[in-house]
Parts: C-alpha cells; sequence; structure tokens
C-alpha cells in the first residue's frame, strides 16, 4: 500500500533535485581570480567592462552598478576587482559571489516529493471508495 506513494515520492524528489543541479553545481563550483576594471560606462546603466586570466586565456565580463560595496563614482579604470567564474566555462563569470544554494533547495524538493506522496494516498483512497460497477457513491 505504501509502496507506490514512496515510489512517486523518491521520484518526485529526484527530478526536483536534478531540474535545480545546474544551479546548485555552479553555486558551489566558482572559482575566484583578481582581475581588473577595463572600461567604465557611466551614462549605460552605469557599467564597467572587466578582464580576468584563467589558464593563460584572458577573459572579460560586463557588470552595473557599484562592486560590493565601493561606489560606482569612486571606481577608476585599472582597479583591481575580484572575479568569480565557473571552471567549466570562464566566460560565465561575476563580480559578485554566486550565492550559495539555501537549505529551500532541499526544502522544495522535499515538497514536490510529498506533493506527489499525498496525491497518490488520495488516489488510492477514491480508488476503493469506487463501488464495484465503477461509480462513485
Amino acid at each position: 500500500m505504501i509502496a507506490r506513494p514512496l515510489a512517486w515520492f523518491v521520484s518526485a524528489f529526484l527530478i526536483s533535485v536534478i531540474v535545480q543541479l545546474p544551479w546548485i553545481h555552479y553555486s558551489y563550483d566558482y572559482t575566484s581570480v583578481p582581475g581588473r576594471i577595463a572600461d567604465l560606462y557611466p551614462n549605460n546603466h552605469l557599467g564597467l567592462s572587466y578582464e580576468f586570466e584563467v589558464k593563460g586565456t584572458k577573459h572579460s565580463g560586463s557588470s552595473a552598478g557599484s562592486i560590493n560595496g565601493r561606489e560606482y563614482s569612486k571606481l577608476q579604470i585599472g582597479d583591481s576587482v575580484t572575479v568569480y567564474y565557473y571552471p567549466l566555462a570562464p566566460m560565465i563569470s561575476s563580480l559578485s559571489e554566486p550565492p550559495r544554494p539555501p537549505v529551500g533547495v532541499l526544502i522544495k524538493a522535499i515538497l514536490i516529493g510529498g506533493l506527489a506522496f499525498v496525491y497518490c494516498f488520495a488516489r488510492q483512497g477514491m480508488k476503493k471508495r469506487e463501488t464495484p460497477d465503477g461509480e462513485s457513491p
């Protein structure tokens, strides 16, 4: 009786985790390197471009606004910045530290699995209430 709902829970839990896996992986597997501000674009949403190097290859990225509490008006071309990038694809980079996935990722997976579990129990209960000729009372 509990095998089918349990299978639904486990399946929904695993699917939920797999769907969120790229974000989880990126958040835990970033690397930081020193970089520098290459250009400032005050008339374009207070934008800036930055450069950094990974294994001898130069990469660049762009950002907008202040950087980790440093006011935009005080930034200058050539200033040092910390660049966070994804090691498997260094073109994915940011000047902000990627957030760690909150416990919410696990909670979402459990909730989705739990809903599947409840749904399965509700379906089984409805089947038991059906009369022999297939109609509900």
